[in-house]
């Protein structure tokens, strides 16, 4: 039975070997990675079950944007350059330096989405008076600086500084400026394994620096519990200031938007400042018709009108440079 089978197969290879082969080379060519990142219009993610207090999803449509985005193949990059509402951009753009590689930018970004929850949590917190504790801090190096060298590279957990923990950012600092010498010894772990760097110092406006921006990664201890449900593919800090207005709407029981549906992009940071993001233009085509007002940073809001008025959109955008200004302007909206 197995020789019939083998003479089938053997004789159906050599009648179609060239359409095979054809295959085979599509294939192939198919799974070829290029060094591009496909850019395209997103959607609206709401945050009703993504965010939960004490077990309870939170109250009112808030939503979050995002932008589809696909590694480059030869398919994808070939749709991009065709379809006039996707953008075709050079993978090293996503990459803060050369030599990180595309998987290592979503692990960042991962680090980047927990930090503006957290920001999220400490500022609303802090505005509405809740008791908190801040633990279990960790700095994680995010970029290096274009004018200084170091041995530090994106992802690493930097733990001590000349021998002394690391479980604050202002360890850190304290400790580069108290250094006697013109470097630190940092301990880090990179790529889980423990290892030992010297750090030169430099002076940057009139400060001590290693030449790295951090990230900070902290949990925050409460009475009121605040947990995140995200799917495995969201990453970034861009939904962090909608979940502060989420959280501080739902927390303070002021219900800002009644049946309005809202939604918006922008980071936040422990002050409740607003912070600029990529892909507005994504995230607005995205939303298009689905929400009745959309938040928009101020350092957005010049190309988000330009996109409004060129693709025509229905969409109330409205410019803000804090979580404060969302709120005054919801308490004095008249739809």
């Amino acid at each position: 039975m197995f020789n019939k089978l083998y003479v089938k197969v053997k004789k159906y290879i050599k009648e179609n070997h060239n359409f095979l082969l054809f295959l085979i080379l599509l294939v192939l060519v198919l799974n070829i990675k290029l060094p591009y990142i496909v850019e395209r219009p997103g959607g609206i993610t709401s945050l009703n079950s993504q965010v939960k207090i004490n077990n309870e999803n939170i109250k009112g449509d808030y939503n979050s944007s995002y932008v589809k985005v696909n590694t480059g193949n030869v398919v994808s990059v070939a749709l991009g350059l065709i379809i006039p509402k996707w953008d075709v951009v050079k993978l090293s753009e996503y990459q803060p330096d050369e030599d990180v590689s595309y998987s290592e930018v979503l692990d960042y970004e991962k680090i980047l989405m927990n930090q503006s929850h957290n920001f999220a949590i400490k500022h609303v917190f802090d505005k509405l008076n809740i008791p908190y504790n801040v633990s279990e801090e960790k700095l994680y190096v995010y970029a290096s600086h274009s004018e200084f060298k170091t041995p530090l590279k994106t992802n690493d957990l930097i733990t001590k500084c000349d021998d002394a923990d690391v479980k604050s950012y202002d360890d850190l600092t304290n400790c580069i400026n108290s250094a006697s010498n013109n470097y630190v010894n940092l301990s880090i772990i990179r790529n889980k394994k423990s290892t030992n760097v010297k750090a030169k110092i430099h002076f940057y406006r009139g400060r001590k620096v290693i030449g790295v921006i951090v990230l900070r990664d902290f949990i925050i201890d409460s009475d009121v519990k605040i947990v995140f449900v995200n799917n495995s593919n969201e990453s970034g800090p861009s939904a962090g200031f909608m979940t502060a207005l989420a959280l501080y709407d739902n927390l303070s029981k002021k219900n800002l938007i009644g049946k309005l549906s809202v939604a918006g992009t922008g980071t936040i940071d422990e002050d409740g400042n607003v912070g600029q993001i990529d892909g507005i233009k994504y995230k607005l085509l995205g939303a298009n018709k689905k929400v009745d007002i959309f938040f928009v940073p101020k350092d957005n809001y010049s190309e988000a009108k330009k996109v409004v008025k060129k693709y025509k959109l229905k969409l109330n955008i409205v410019s803000v440079s804090n979580l404060d200004d969302a709120i005054t302007y919801l308490e004095n909206y008249t739809k």
